[in-house]
């Protein structure tokens, strides 16, 4: 889940997007498609499914055995998500998640 503040605990009124990661040769089913869409409170606009092409992952069967050069990740769907523009290997900038509170032992 994407939160939209990242300083508070990932509820439903922080959510911004729910991710589904998906890697050759699982693909999404219906089942799992609206048990997402239910974890994100029924919102359809604010559940997305990524694969490879999107996370600028490199693809095992593509990569040159040869070339040890590292090229920059090509700007994908995640900027859009992230609000920014690829970064590195293709790692999306954003802040990290906070801690969960410490409980309290009376």
């Amino acid at each position: 889940m994407i939160v939209n503040d990242p300083s508070q605990p990932p509820v439903q009124s922080n959510n911004k997007t729910v991710v589904e990661m998906k890697f050759p040769p699982d693909r999404i089913n219906r089942t799992q498609e609206l048990a997402y869409i239910d974890i994100a409170g029924g919102d359809v606009s604010k559940f997305v499914t990524l694969g490879l092409a999107d996370c600028g992952c490199p693809d095992p069967k593509k990569e040159s055995k040869t070339s040890s050069a590292k090229q920059a990740a090509p700007q994908t769907g995640l900027d859009d998500l992230y609000g920014g523009s690829g970064s590195g290997m293709g790692t999306p900038s954003m802040a990290p998640m906070p801690l969960p509170p410490i409980p309290v032992i009376p």
